[in-house]
């Protein structure tokens, strides 16, 4: 499925390219890019030794799971804060509700966040937690530039890549 995802991928960029850059497969483009490296993070992080350990590790011990649910839902608006973000890239359009989903996704993240580091058996997972706390801060200022300084080449790359960074973290 990977392949699949990484070839389809490969093929968007090249017809974004050869058709110059038509809206849909742009948007397209950006949002499978986002969803091919989570994909990669994921299986990066399944099949580690870490990974299987805990997982024995549990099974064996009975250790309590906690719920996943604020992650998850963080991970899904994150998502869609994203295809909106690729829509005001490049189409102007989307701003406000743009705009509404960076204050849904602060707020899910600190929510997830905070649950998180509540928990006893967290301790693994916190520079994540902290990284995703800081990533989020971090992607509300630069949209802040954006919005009233200017779009900027350079701002808009370095504010694609934190929220990839953001996407991938709370994956």
């Amino acid at each position: 499925r990977d392949l699949g995802a990484i070839v389809l991928q490969a093929i968007l960029g090249g017809v974004t390219v050869l058709l110059k850059l038509p809206t849909t497969v742009s948007i397209s483009h950006a949002c499978l890019a986002q969803a091919v490296l989570s994909l990669l993070v994921v299986l990066s992080v399944a099949t580690s030794k870490e990974w299987t350990d805990n997982r024995t590790m549990e099974a064996t011990t009975g250790e309590h799971r906690f719920k996943l649910n604020a992650p998850v839902i963080g991970t899904i608006l994150i998502y869609i804060q994203l295809i909106l973000g690729a829509v005001v890239r490049h189409t102007g359009l989307a701003m406000i509700p743009h705009m509404i989903g960076a204050g849904v996704v602060t707020l899910a993240v600190f929510w997830s966040s905070i649950g998180i580091i509540r928990h006893p058996a967290s301790a693994a997972l916190r520079p994540l937690v902290w990284a995703s706390m800081a990533l989020v801060v971090i992607q509300v200022l630069l949209g802040l530039t954006l919005y009233f300084v200017g779009r900027f080449i350079s701002v808009t790359t370095v504010h694609v890549a934190v929220g990839a960074l953001l996407l991938i973290t709370m994956v």
